[in-house]
């Protein structure tokens, strides 16, 4: 896989994540789970009904079983602890892309 991105966007909350994703269809969402309004679960929910296509990876500082759980749940394609995401960047955006094509 090709290690270069091109950035799209930041939102600062779920609802101004989901007016952006109207305009502009990313292939990758790197997601919050806590955010001003709606959360990163529910946002994640919206977003891969407009669009199932997007991978969204959710981040957080608490990888407890819950949290990940939450993050199937609500279509996520992948999770990164905010602790490691330097060291399991790549890796991730490697496994879910790479999920894509089998």
């Amino acid at each position: 896989m090709n290690e270069s991105f091109d950035f799209a966007g930041f939102a600062s909350s779920g609802e101004e994540a989901i007016d952006k994703i109207k305009t502009n269809c990313p292939d990758i969402i790197l997601m919050d789970i806590k955010m001003p309004g709606m959360d990163g679960f529910e946002t994640t929910k919206h977003i891969k009904k407009m669009n199932p296509a997007t991978k969204i990876i959710i981040m957080s500082l608490n990888d407890e079983k819950q949290y990940i759980e939450q993050t199937g749940a609500a279509g996520a394609d992948g999770f990164i602890n905010k602790s490691r995401f330097v060291d399991d960047f790549y890796s991730v955006i490697n496994q879910i892309m790479m999920a894509g094509i089998e």
